[in-house]
């Protein structure tokens, strides 16, 4: 076997170690129940939102004559403001309408009864003060009449669509700054949710619902990346400040989420702000930033964010022999013309690099890989019932292997969908999706072997061209009060290196609400994935089809339950049924065999069966709470016998409390606890994952692993919109080891583990 291959694939190996280390669409254009007439039903009447408590303004000093303005205001569900807009008006009338109505009071709008979000029109008009007689007393300091006018109904534009059921795991911004452990950053707190089983603590892949990391999907804003967090334990490769949501959909996702055979984390960015905003952030291993402001009265947005670590500098002091670095950046601009139409421009990027010296004096490469992303969306309103999205994205992804070898991959995607709700009880959403992945190398040209022979042997680093395209059609119905389902299907055909395959993934999901705070979920669908390598890496993949494509059956079934004033509960049992995976580090006999030829593009097939608990109390609240366990079995086959996977673990618990202890001091700790993985207890290797247990035979478990984690923060209010922080906190902060690897010889068995592996975090943290 050529060196380079061998280096190449033992480097795969060490990753694993080091991270262980639309044709079809149309499915429902009509709903007609048996015992009713087949005449549509009259859509529910919307009313807009209303002004409750308003403010009149001064007529501006430096104006002149009478003027009119006419205003965006966006209401949400709640009544409240999200932003006021300036469409058409002059200077300075504009600014000080824009200003009087963000004052304003609303009732929220509402369709039935229904409160929604709305986009209403506010006109303001300003009439010059008449002059005052010579004879006639000095007038007082009278605002003159200003005539705001009522929002109109026909200008009411309705924002958001059917919320996709069963809901997802998602996780809040303002939550997630609270989170022990998560050092503020919302990727982080991904593995605290039910499903999410670890390879090794505090590391970014993770194991869901059963299928392996390198089938677990990111998007950020629907833009495909490799990964979410810098290397190792360093933080999310996004500032926090840019991230509203992220969402956990751990199986039968939406049809918009196509060609992932794992879970999908999809994050969502903030909306833009309507007055100049920002954070900065002073750590002991980074410094971050990040500034918003709008211009163009308001119609636009610049925002650039960024974060980089001087941990190499840090790390120098402590373990000479070790470096790493990591940087990036995020870049938007945001141009609204007017309330229905938005221009998207979004750059963002990542940089890490790990080296350690070795003892004989050689420096080796770790991890050294960047991926920089540019898009260019357009958002429509059509109307109260319809939104259209198109996007054009260009990516670039690259990881140095060994010395001046390389992988890259050069990405040009689009993308667009479309919504429309035909009747109160039926909306329908579908779209396209396309990319083009080059894959180039600097891998050299081997004179004595054949192309067939170097194509097999060189799979992972094959230059060539891979596309992949995607059509998906939904449909969200809903029946009678407490009956919601959304039917999807979608398509998808995947070229690569002269080979293709088709897949189609029908899905379903439910939400049969028994009482008003108890609600059944239930889903189930197929999903499809092109090989992928063992855990998501720029630049590398799998080339060829020959052994066709990873798919997975998912279905949950659960129950919700909200409890007042207490929080919500739930319950959930899931079963993934998989084949054709790739799995290395989960199949694997022992960490051993990777060196093995095309051992990386081995497939294997399994199972994974769990039932997942979750309590959940915001927070955000003056005491807040959460839970997650999950109970699972994950099982391979492999040579004919069923093995437990090498990262089974029958038992994850996360759990924490938050407390605002007033004056801008909140503390919190975390809990967290795993079972650890299985040995097969008659074999006699060890080392690397070590040896999966077959479960016909008598097995061990390496120890469990527990952590507590914890944070303490003060935060000052500097006028209306200011603050700062002084924020101090610990993963592990009980430096508890945890075991990696084992070996059992002659029934008797002993363990390896690492660390402690542990980050405190002291820093300083303000805004505006």
């Amino acid at each position: 076997m050529h060196p380079m291959t061998e280096g190449a694939l033992l480097w795969g190996r060490k990753c694993a170690v080091s991270v262980a280390l639309f044709a079809a669409i149309g499915l429902i254009s009509g709903v007609v129940r048996a015992d009713e007439p087949a005449t549509a039903p009259a859509p529910l009447p919307i009313t807009p939102p209303s002004v409750i408590e308003k403010t009149e303004p001064v007529y501006p000093n430096d104006a002149h004559g009478d003027a009119r303005v006419v205003l965006g205001v966006t209401v949400n569900a709640d009544g409240t403001i999200r932003g006021v807009r300036v469409i058409e008006g002059p200077e300075p009338f504009a600014s000080r309408a824009r200003e009087l109505v963000t004052r304003w009071k609303f009732s929220p709008g509402r369709r039935g009864e229904v409160a929604i979000a709305t986009i209403v029109r506010v006109e303001v008009v300003f009439t010059a003060p008449q002059p005052v007689s010579p004879v006639a007393a000095p007038a007082e300091d009278v605002p003159p009449p200003a005539k705001p006018n009522e929002p109109k109904v026909d200008e009411v534009v309705v924002r958001g669509a059917v919320e996709d059921v069963p809901k997802t795991q998602s996780i809040g911004k303002a939550e997630v700054r609270l989170l022990p452990g998560a050092f503020g950053d919302p990727f982080r707190a991904v593995e605290s949710l039910p499903g999410v089983t670890p390879i090794v603590s505090g590391l970014p892949y993770f194991f869901v619902r059963g299928a392996p990391p390198g089938d677990v999907g990111y998007l950020i804003d629907g833009i495909r990346v490799p990964y979410l967090y810098h290397f190792g334990l360093g933080p999310a490769v996004v500032h926090p400040a840019l991230i509203d949501r992220v969402d956990l959909h751990s199986g039968a996702y939406p049809a918009a989420f196509g060609r992932y055979a794992g879970g999908v984390v999809s994050s969502t960015t903030t909306r833009p702000h309507d007055s100049a905003t920002g954070e900065a952030s002073i750590r002991l291993v980074d410094a971050g930033a990040f500034v918003e402001a709008p211009f163009a009265d308001g119609k636009a947005h610049a925002l650039i964010a960024g974060r980089y670590s001087y941990t190499a500098a840090l790390l120098s002091l402590a373990s000479p022999d070790t470096s790493v670095d990591y940087r990036d950046y995020q870049a938007r601009f945001v141009y609204e013309p007017t309330p229905k139409d938005t221009f998207t421009l979004f750059s963002f990027g990542a940089y890490d690099f790990a080296s350690q010296v070795k003892k004989n004096g050689t420096t080796e490469t770790l991890f050294d890989s960047q991926f920089y992303r540019f898009d260019i969306r357009y958002d429509r309103v059509l109307g109260p019932e319809s939104k259209l999205t198109a996007a054009l994205t260009l990516g670039y992804d690259e990881s140095k292997l060994q010395g001046a070898e390389f992988a890259g991959d050069l990405m040009l995607g689009g993308r667009a969908s479309f919504s429309h709700r035909f009747l109160p009880e039926l909306e329908i959403r579908g779209g396209l999706d396309t990319y083009v992945d080059h894959y180039s190398t600097g891998l050299p040209r081997q004179q004595d072997l054949t192309d067939s022979e170097f194509r097999e042997r060189f799979a992972i680093f094959l230059p060539r061209n891979d596309v992949v395209s995607g059509l998906f059609s939904e449909a969200g119905v809903r029946l009678g009060k407490r009956v919601a389902m959304t039917f999807g299907l979608r398509a998808d055909r995947f070229e690569s290196a002269g080979q293709s395959a088709l897949s189609l993934d029908p899905r379903l999901r439910a939400v049969l609400g028994l009482t008003d705070h108890t609600r059944l979920l239930l889903a189930s669908g197929l999903a499809h994935q092109g090989p992928a390598f063992v855990v998501p890496i720029p630049g590398i993949g799998i080339a060829g089809l020959k052994d066709g494509l990873q798919r997975a059956y998912q279905s949950s079934a659960g129950v919700e339950i909200d409890i007042e004033e207490v929080g919500t509960v739930s319950g959930t049992g899931f079963h993934q049924q998989f084949s054709g995976m790739n799995d290395l580090i989960g199949s694997s006999a022992s960490g051993n065999d990777v060196d093995e030829d095309n051992s990386i593009t081995d497939r294997t097939k399994g199972y994974a069966l769990g039932l997942e608990l979750a309590f959940k109390r915001k927070m955000t609240k003056r005491v807040g709470a959460f839970l997650s366990y999950t109970l699972s079995r994950s099982v391979r086959w492999q040579d004919g016998e069923k093995r437990l996977a090498a990262f089974d673990r029958t038992h994850v618990l996360n759990t924490g409390v938050t407390v605002d202890l007033g004056r801008g001091w909140n503390a919190g700790t975390r809990f967290v606890y795993y079972t650890g993985r299985p040995i097969d207890n008659q074999g006699d290797q060890g080392g690397g994952f070590g040896p999966r247990a077959v479960l016909n035979s008598a097995y061990w478990r390496l120890p469990a692993y527990y952590r507590f984690d914890a944070r303490l923060e003060k935060r000052w209010k500097i006028g209306n919109k200011g603050w700062i922080s002084f924020i101090i906190e610990g993963l592990n902060v009980t430096l508890n080891k945890e075991h990696v690897s084992g070996t059992c010889i002659n029934g008797r068995c002993t363990s390896e583990g690492i660390g402690p592996v542990a980050v405190p975090s002291l820093g300083v943290e303000g805004g505006f």
